[in-house]
């Protein structure tokens, strides 16, 4: 074979390794919002045969849902339980892998509880200050825009560390040895 045939050799055999390797796992659901409290339709696509973990991850916090069995088919279909106390907020659940490998995502929205009477307050410490036994919507949103100004002035304080750490050493002399 002359060079030329190998390379192409090569880049096919690259190019079947990267198909192969991103195999288009897909997760589907017929609602793009849920309310917590309230249950999740999933389907899952194109995963090869094994078994799933679900987990909701947000911003600051991640939820195992559930595992899943995916057999020879590729595909699975589950109702995903979310829990009444999860703050409001946009999520992704997570498909991963038993080797902990990232298979496939799907964004959801999480809206607030619409009856309070559903709510399950078990777990609200887990879930931080303002989910509690007579949190308001306007509550968490306090909090939460209260958790921004916190990162917002440590940011502050680094840029303007850093702004002084420039000026000092511009300004210290040079000695020579």
């Amino acid at each position: 074979m002359d060079n030329k045939s190998m390379s192409r050799v090569g880049l096919l055999a690259m190019t079947s390794v990267l198909v192969a390797a991103a195999h288009g796992a897909v997760l589907k659901s017929s609602m793009s919002s849920v309310e917590a409290g309230r249950v999740l339709p999933l389907q899952g696509q194109d995963f090869h045969e094994g078994t799933f973990s679900l987990v909701l991850v947000g911003v600051f916090e991640e939820h195992t849902l559930r595992d899943v069995d995916v057999g020879e088919s590729g595909t699975f279909s589950v109702e995903l339980e979310i829990s009444a106390n999860l703050r409001p907020g946009q999520y992704q659940v997570v498909a991963f892998s038993a080797e902990g490998e990232r298979e496939a995502a799907l964004d959801v929205s999480v809206a607030v509880a619409t009856a309070a009477a559903e709510m399950d307050h078990s777990d609200a410490a887990e879930n931080g200050e303002a989910v509690g036994t007579g949190a308001r919507a306007d509550e968490m949103a306090i909090e939460r825009s209260m958790a921004g100004a916190s990162w917002g002035i440590i940011g502050l304080f680094i840029g303007l560390a850093g702004g002084l750490g420039t000026v000092l050493v511009k300004r210290s002399p040079l000695t020579e040895v």
